[in-house]
């Protein structure tokens, strides 16, 4: 599956349509007809999942369907991957979604396991869950001044389900514009009170939206699954 790449160069304005409800793929798991720039409502759904959506609707980059590799005997399952972003009120983007989940199931005896918590990163929230996957990490990425923070959720359970989240939150938009990477090291942040305020943010946010999305990766598909998870906004911290 090809993400877009989080704060791809825009060479285009996009006009918001009216705001989509319902789900964004039909019955054969193929995308509805939606047009680049349309707006996400709140109870849209993705492969009847739903979706974080923060208190400003998120506006569509980028949707398509893929059939999963498998391997070893397993069934290919097929994803679908929504891509949307919000814009501040200069008219920059200031945040950007990219949203994976499966639009079919397989056998419950089927899981998909990996190391998504790997490696070192700015911050890290893994719980072990035996044969399935459960991490949160977030990164600082970015070129030049130009900075955000990389938030990756990696949900998977039995039936081939999966809920995987990509967030990028530009620094500007979290009260820290013309920071660059290399001034989010580990010496940094412990020596600057703003920086470690934003890192304690991160630490109670990350946690509601960890728990967000292990609600919404059940069988059930609980509509109101982000209900306690506040906007990204609340992680900003004032200059």
């Amino acid at each position: 599956m090809r993400f877009i790449g989080f704060f791809s160069a825009l060479t285009i304005t996009l006009g918001c349509t009216s705001a989509l409800a319902g789900d964004l793929f039909d019955k054969d798991g193929k995308p509805v007809d939606i047009k680049r720039g349309s707006e996400i409502a709140a109870r849209t759904t993705v492969g009847g999942y739903p979706i974080y959506n923060d208190a400003e609707a998120w506006q569509l980059m980028d949707i398509r369907s893929e059939m999963s590799g498998a391997l070893n005997g397993a069934e290919p399952v097929n994803r679908g991957a929504v891509s949307m972003w919000q814009v501040n009120e200069g008219g920059a983007t200031a945040a950007q979604m990219t949203l994976v989940t499966n639009l079919s199931t397989v056998g419950v005896d089927q899981y998909m396991v990996g190391e998504p918590c790997a490696g070192s990163h700015f911050l890290t929230m893994k719980k072990n869950m035996g044969y399935s996957d459960n991490c949160l990490t977030v990164d600082v990425d970015g070129r030049g001044a130009f900075t955000y923070f990389a938030v990756r959720v990696t949900q998977t359970r039995s039936a081939g389900r999966t809920y995987f989240v990509h967030l990028a939150l530009g620094a500007d938009s979290l009260g820290f514009p013309g920071t660059r990477r290399t001034d989010w090291s580990d010496e940094a942040v412990q020596a600057d009170p703003r920086k470690k305020t934003l890192l304690e943010n991160f630490k109670a946010w990350a946690t509601l939206l960890r728990n967000g999305t292990e609600k919404a990766i059940e069988f059930s598909k609980p509509a109101d699954a982000f209900a306690g998870v506040p906007s990204y906004k609340t992680l900003a911290v004032p200059q």
